[in-house]
């Protein structure tokens, strides 16, 4: 198996450093994970991790706005970022000989942002825009509406763009607020790949990210989320499709069943075309265009779910079938033999996903910050290779038996 060991160190002030050596490469990718996202948020600053990942390239104390566009895109590379509900990433992808300018401009929109007024005002406007395009898009809209049913206030449970009146009171006193509370040295991962020795990437890590910042005295709350007993909801919608979703909660990460329920979700509706849902009811019956299951894994509790699109004279079949293999996965244990090759495709995935360089090094960092470790992919697939049909089906039985349910109704 290929060695996809990481090099790590501390620097000083608590930045942890990340470094995988790569032979035979010209490319560096290069991420700032921060321990901050949508959990991290007040109720009153809903959608503020989010715009903070905007408005940091709209300023810095070294840059303006096209300054930080332009600084990598001259020399060919990308600068990208994401929020999630845990986290928030600021990643970049260059040439070897521009690594040094990479792992600046990181540092510095992470680190150096000023919050410039008349761009809040204006990102205010984008974030509008973006929300009224997910609302345009029944598939988005239900999976936010069915992670509220799931989670409610909690903030596991509101949408990482926030809501209008929340997005209306940022201002440039909140946004620092936010940002000295949250992005902190400790609570920050700088993690680099390419072929480089690590004195190089000490060095680099040492000239950039070893910086001081006010201590900051405010403690970060995060809460708990509270379950729910199962129910449903029919919303009435105006679009030509019926939208709906059955599911639940699920297991939290690196709990009992984590991989187990991993496995079992792959096989249930994953990103192959010989999933079960696709094939029993997409490939069968030719009820949907689009089907699948999703697991999201968060440090504090998990939920899984199962979407699907279909025609509004449908949806009864559609549900019927879709808890029709449900059942079966809690009820009817797999053979060996359809466990060993569910384990092989599953694998053989997971080692096409070392390939895709930022999310390996962004999970790597999240493992880090939430957990103090990296599990080796040894180790993980051990752990995958000795699961048995027996605890895929005890996880499907814990997993599966308390199931909520969203529709959105056609309309007119």
């Amino acid at each position: 198996m290929k060695d996809l060991k990481f090099e790590r160190f501390t620097l000083p002030n608590g930045v942890r450093v990340l470094f995988r050596p790569r032979k035979g490469t010209q490319i560096v990718h290069a991420a700032v994970l921060i321990d901050a996202g949508t959990r991290d948020e007040r109720p009153e600053e809903a959608g503020m991790a989010h715009f903070m990942e905007h408005i940091v390239f709209k300023g810095t104390k070294k840059r303006k706005s096209f300054h930080i566009l332009n600084s990598l895109d001259s020399v060919g590379g990308e600068l990208n970022a994401y929020t999630t509900r845990e986290k928030t990433c600021f990643h970049a992808t260059v040439a070897k000989t521009y690594a040094d300018r990479a792992a600046d401009v990181l540092q510095d929109v992470a680190f150096g942002p000023v919050f410039p007024p008349a761009e809040i005002e204006k990102e205010k406007q984008v974030v509008a825009e973006e929300m009224d395009m997910y609302r345009d898009n029944p598939e988005e809209a239900i999976l936010d509406d069915y992670d509220a049913m799931l989670f409610g206030d909690h903030a596991y449970g509101r949408s990482i763009l926030g809501t209008e009146a929340t997005l209306s009171q940022f201002s440039q006193a909140t946004l620092q607020t936010f940002h000295h509370r949250q992005y902190l040295p400790e609570r920050t991962v700088f993690a680099i790949t390419g072929n480089l020795s690590a004195a190089y990437v000490e060095k680099l890590a040492k000239k950039h990210f070893d910086f001081r910042l006010e201590k900051n005295s405010e403690p970060s709350l995060r809460p708990l989320p509270a379950r729910k007993s199962a129910c449903e909801r029919v919303v009435s919608g105006r679009h030509l499709q019926a939208h709906m979703v059955i599911g639940g909660y699920a297991p939290q990460l690196r709990s009992e069943d984590y991989y187990a329920f991993g496995l079992l979700n792959f096989l249930l509706g994953g990103p192959s075309m010989n999933t079960i849902l696709n094939l029993k009811i997409r490939e069968k019956y030719g009820l949907v265009y689009s089907i699948y299951s999703f697991y999201n894994a968060y440090v504090n509790d998990g939920a899984w779910g199962v979407y699907a699109g279909c025609d509004g004279k449908q949806v009864a079949r559609v549900k019927k079938l879709i808890e029709k293999e449900l059942d079966a996965l809690v009820h009817s244990p797999l053979s060996p033999t359809a466990v060993q090759r569910l384990k092989r495709q599953y694998l053989g995935g997971l080692m096409l996903q070392t390939e895709h360089q930022t999310a390996f090094l962004s999970g790597a960092a999240k493992d880090l910050l939430d957990f103090g470790n990296i599990p080796a992919l040894d180790e993980i697939v051990d752990k995958i290779q000795g699961l048995k049909a027996d605890d895929l089906q005890r996880a499907a039985a814990h997993t599966f038996a308390n199931r909520f349910f969203i529709l959105y109704e056609p309309g007119g």
